[in-house]
């Protein structure tokens, strides 16, 4: 493996987490390079660092795996790696499975990637040792070549956005939003704010806006005309409306929330927050509505399936609270939102998704953190960020910003755009 990186010079050698480190181990001691290691995420005790090692900024650094297919591995660890001020140009690898993973780190990361074997280099000797047919030969190529990387917005193969369908229609119009404006942006208010503020804040991300989420509740000067005006230019520049009420109570009172008081949610939002611990009257209440001649609307419920909190920091974990959730709609016959008929689960990742912090300095008026209220900032990163998310919020919360990793907001939105050492 050594041999085959020619004349670059490293000061540095990193293995892929957590298969590639022992082949790291090797390199480093076989060549005398300094080896780092770089953590799929930062330990809780300890350094916490996500890089151990000795290093500092403008070295060069050669990044180690052992196989690779569309190369998203070690895109991920030059992305970390280059975010801490290293300079990543080279990897090297045991097998290439020749799948696209060489043109997509050329191509999207500027990396040259070094291949001690290719996977027609493994299907030769075997074919030539007798342990294979030529006709497992050419099925294996076949399947090789129907899987390729085949975008340079995606580190794996999708099918056409057109071939995804969703159930409800809400679900979608929030889709065709996102697809129109190549965008997964959510806009969230955690923390009081006036009307204007919210409007002018709306108005100034509308071009990258599909959704915005407020708590009607912290709006000091909440009115109809304040909604009016709101879902008039949600209806004009496309994007959902969401009342984040996390309402949980019976039938006959959901139906009096939705239609009177301050709020009448059911005239101005197309989703509404609420929580599966009354069972299914809720929902069967908001279909009622739905279906009465007297009160027309297009209002939808979100059931709240995962939340974490200060004393409870994996409740989303407990499969008591997960499986009721689920099990709340599917009794009344409801399809989810967001789910997707086509079976290729990672069709949203045809949507651009950098990993910048948003931090929406200077749009609304810097308040007082307040501490101790329970609100933990892995709410806005679902499930320590084991899975991408399907839309990201940029939220204005007591005085902190966070975002979810996908935003794809930039600087001439309004939004500095800042990436963290």
């Amino acid at each position: 493996m050594v041999s085959k990186l020619g004349g670059p010079h490293f000061d540095l050698v990193s293995g892929v987490p957590a298969a590639a480190i022992p082949l790291a181990t090797c390199i480093a001691l076989k060549t005398k390079i300094p080896m780092i290691l770089c953590r799929k995420a930062a330990k809780d005790y300890g350094t916490k660092k996500v890089i151990e090692g000795i290093w500092k900024k403008g070295q060069h650094c050669l990044v180690v795996e052992d196989v690779v297919t569309y190369g998203d591995s070690v895109a991920e660890t030059t992305d970390l790696l280059r975010a801490n001020g290293l300079i990543v140009n080279h990897a090297v690898v045991v097998v290439e499975r020749q799948q696209g993973a060489t043109q997509n780190l050329a191509a999207n990361r500027n990396v040259k990637l070094h291949a001690l074997l290719t996977f027609n280099d493994l299907l030769m000797t075997l074919l030539n040792d007798g342990c294979i047919s030529e006709e497992r030969v050419q099925a294996a190529k076949s399947y090789n070549a129907k899987w390729q990387f085949n975008s340079v917005r995606s580190l794996r193969p999708a099918a056409s956005l057109s071939d995804v369908h969703f159930s409800p229609d809400i679900g979608q119009l929030l889709f065709q939003y996102m697809k129109t404006k190549c965008s997964r942006l959510c806009l969230t208010f955690d923390s009081p704010a006036y009307a204007e503020e919210i409007i002018s804040l709306a108005e100034r991300l509308a071009p990258k806006l599909c959704a915005l989420m407020l708590h009607p509740e912290l709006v000091p000067d909440f009115s109809p005309d304040f909604t009016d005006r709101l879902r008039l230019l949600a209806n004009r520049k496309g994007f959902l409306l969401i009342a984040d009420r996390k309402l949980a109570d019976v039938g006959k009172i959901t139906r009096h929330q939705l239609i009177g008081g301050q709020f009448r949610l059911a005239d101005w939002c197309d989703l509404l927050t609420v929580h599966a611990l009354t069972g299914t009257d809720q929902l069967a209440a908001l279909r009622k509505l739905k279906q009465s001649a007297q009160q027309s609307t297009s209002l939808s419920a979100l059931i709240v399936g995962e939340i974490d909190t200060e004393s409870e920091p994996h409740l989303g974990d407990d499969e008591a609270v997960i499986c009721p959730t689920i099990g709340i709609a599917d009794r009344l016959g409801y399809q989810h939102v967001l789910s997707i008929s086509h079976p290729d689960e990672n069709i949203i990742q045809q949507m651009p998704a950098p990993r910048p912090r948003v931090h929406l300095r200077g749009l609304l008026p810097r308040r007082k953190a307040e501490e101790g209220v329970g609100q933990q900032e892995t709410v806005f990163h679902t499930r320590a960020q084991k899975k991408e998310a399907f839309i990201v919020a940029a939220t204005e919360t007591v005085g902190t910003q966070h975002a979810l990793p996908g935003s794809v907001v930039r600087p001439d939105a309004g939004i500095e755009v800042t990436k963290d050492n």
